[in-house]
């Protein structure tokens, strides 16, 4: 019994010493490097998530150390018109990407970048209305509500300026045009025939043609607008965390800006994607671990840490209780718990989208 004893004593030192070695193996050599393509509108939380998530030495497949580069990439540059992409291909492509919508995803697919969706999403956040006072009583005096035609009859009559992202340059700002498109047909779904409407591309112009120029407002309107005032729009259209994480200066207080849901709005809703490319002529012996490292990361993104964090940045995330509590402090901007409008289905091809983003670049500078 003792050298029976002794042989498991010996075997688990071995298994032991093994483990060690297998481990202190993994962490000397180099870590295989993962890209993972984001949208600018979650660019800042995802980075911070993603330092957080290296800093733990990860591992996949129990064999693969991994390290993941973030990349900020709009969506018009993924699936855009061709002079304006990035121009992934097989040889140069990221392994995951998040983007703003999923129909992005879609387009993607259909620009023959092989995308294929892992994760849903990894939080959520609406476009969102937001008004100076004196706008905003203005617009909500006979008791419209702040919305497509009462943001645009009411600049128009007080000439007053408006501030919106150039449609035509990002997705934040084509989801502005997407909205106004879904407002004038009054129907969340976006079809070809409603982007090709005459009347509509006439009143939408007119209307984009209120904001005085397009590049002061820089690459955050909120955060302009916080710094500069109504002097540069007095009403605009963005992304609900967008307007959170700039809720000071010039657009908190008493005097502050008032948020207000549009009737028909689009969701970000954030989906993960993999770079999934099948009958390559040299297969990528690392694809697997490519591929867990995606999915590994979307698990990371999903943690409790990384919820608080994103409600923090204004990204819906989480359990409804969660989110209720995170939100409760917006109410007296505006706010609700939960979206009420209707969430804006794109049914148009990614060419139908394509030409309509080429009509608006032409036509607003």
């Amino acid at each position: 019994m003792k050298s029976r004893g002794t042989l498991i004593l010996g075997l688990f030192l071995i298994a032991a010493v093994a483990v060690v070695g297998i481990s202190q193996l993994l962490r000397s050599q180099p870590p295989l490097e993962i890209t993972l393509a984001v949208t600018p509108l979650v660019e800042d939380w995802v980075r911070a998530r993603v330092t957080a998530y290296n800093a733990t030495s990860p591992v996949v497949n129990s064999t693969r150390r991994v390290n993941i580069t973030v990349q900020a990439v709009d969506d018009l540059q993924v699936w855009g018109a061709e002079n304006t992409r990035v121009g992934w291909n097989t040889d140069n492509h990221p392994d995951g990407w998040i983007a703003a919508a999923d129909f992005s995803v879609a387009y993607a697919a259909s620009a023959r970048l092989p995308f294929q969706t892992v994760l849903p999403s990894v939080g959520q956040t609406h476009l969102t209305w937001g008004a100076f006072p004196t706008f905003y009583n203005d617009a909500t005096g006979n008791g419209a509500a702040l919305d497509w035609t009462s943001v645009a009859d009411t600049a128009a009559s007080s000439r007053s300026p408006l501030a919106f992202p150039h449609p035509g340059r990002s997705l934040n700002g084509l989801a502005v045009a997407l909205s106004a498109a879904a407002a004038f047909g009054e129907t969340p779904d976006i079809s070809a025939a409603s982007l090709s409407n005459g009347e509509f591309r006439t009143w939408l112009f007119a209307v984009l043609n209120r904001v005085p120029n397009f590049n002061t407002l820089g690459a955050s309107v909120a955060e302009t607008l916080a710094s500069r005032g109504q002097t540069l729009g007095n009403a605009a259209l963005l992304s609900e965390a967008e307007w959170i994480r700039n809720l000071r200066g010039q657009l908190a207080g008493g005097s502050g800006i008032r948020l207000s849901e549009p009737a028909y709005g689009l969701l970000f809703n954030f989906p993960l994607a993999a770079w999934s490319e099948t009958n390559v002529a040299v297969p990528d012996p690392e694809a697997a671990n490519r591929l867990a490292a995606v999915r590994a990361i979307g698990a990371w993104l999903t943690t409790p840490d990384s919820v608080s964090s994103a409600l923090a940045a204004g990204i819906r995330a989480g359990d409804a209780e969660a989110v209720a509590a995170a939100f409760a402090p917006y109410a007296s901007y505006g706010l609700t718990q939960t979206y009420t409008g209707q969430t804006i289905t794109v049914s148009a091809s990614r060419t139908d989208v394509v030409a309509f983003i080429g009509t608006i670049n032409q036509t607003i500078r």
